[in-house]
């Protein structure tokens, strides 16, 4: 979707749904950068094809709470994934 109005297209979207829903939602540019190290996990889903739950507990265990901040590491974890 390139605007949150778009939203009212969708089947089952009515009127008092959408102006509910309206203070949550966002549309991002088709090229958005995410931080790894601070996104949630339902984000982090969202990335690329869409990873699974094992991939997406991956990034959070190596991320732990202190985030990945060697480059070498991102760089290895995501070509595994």
């Amino acid at each position: 979707m390139q605007s949150v109005s778009e939203l009212r297209l969708v089947r089952g979207v009515s009127s008092n749904l959408y102006r509910a829903m309206l203070p949550n939602l966002i549309v991002l540019p088709e090229l958005t950068p995410i931080n790894i190290n601070t996104a949630p996990s339902v984000i982090l889903k969202s990335l690329g094809n869409g990873l699974n739950d094992a991939q997406v507990d991956e990034i959070m265990h190596e991320r732990g709470e202190k985030g990945i901040s060697n480059m070498e590491k991102i760089t290895e974890l995501l070509q595994k994934l």
